[in-house]
């Protein structure tokens, strides 16, 4: 797990700031702690967005879809995105394929009820995302793993975050902390904020596609709605 002071102990250490085994002081970490959040607000604000996993649930009750995010069925902060998703009824989870927008609207009748789900597409719109199933059911627990924006840090704050995102924050926080201490960052330092924060951005562009292997249960075609 990370935590903000975690982060940036090792900031401050690339930086020289601190050395192997020192800790930072408390004014130290207030003043980094700002940054860290200043940071995560900004690129909030410019859609660099970074991201935790969470795992939730929602019950069927038989609608074509659920609306995502604050006061909706899935009542949490708006999925920016769905990283994988699973069915549990009568005691059996069945995985879920995730379609793509593309995908999803080329499905001429999408008003198809079953008892299993194969497909779901998550349709990201403001404020409230909508989850859409293929065939949808009258009951069971929908399982959904999202990606949802973190919030400011709090010192002692345990933080799952998804491979690479903390090493992103570690050197990108290291780049903005060297000009508050009269440091300049090495070259290594500059090379991997920047190569950090570009392969994190690629992820975050990256289109979820149909996977055309054999569903769980009883199978369906998605693009002849039968």
């Amino acid at each position: 797990m990370a935590t903000a002071k975690k982060i940036i102990t090792r900031s401050l250490r690339l930086i020289g700031v601190l050395a192997a085994g020192e800790t930072a002081t408390a004014e130290d970490l207030t003043d980094s702690l700002e940054a860290l959040n200043d940071m995560l607000d900004g690129w909030r604000a410019d859609s660099m967005m970074v991201y935790a996993l969470r795992d939730e649930s929602v019950s069927m009750t038989g609608a074509q879809s659920y609306t995502a995010g604050a006061g909706g069925d899935l009542n949490t902060d708006r999925p920016v995105r769905i990283e994988s998703a699973y069915l549990r009824t009568n005691g059996t989870d069945y995985p879920l394929r995730l379609a793509a927008a593309s995908q999803w609207n080329r499905l001429s009748d999408k008003s198809v009820a079953g008892d299993v789900p194969d497909w779901l597409y998550y349709e990201p719109a403001h404020p409230l995302g909508r989850l859409w199933l293929y065939p949808y059911p009258a009951s069971g627990v929908l399982h959904v793993s999202t990606w949802v924006p973190l919030g400011s840090f709090a010192a002692d704050d345990d933080v799952d975050l998804p491979p690479g995102y903390r090493e992103m924050l570690v050197y990108q926080l290291a780049m903005r902390l060297a000009p508050e201490y009269g440091k300049s960052a090495s070259a290594e330092v500059v090379a991997m904020a920047a190569a950090s924060k570009d392969r994190i951005g690629n992820i975050n562009f990256r289109v979820p596609t149909m996977d055309t292997g054999l569903s769980t249960g009883r199978r369906f075609d998605i693009m002849a709605g039968n």
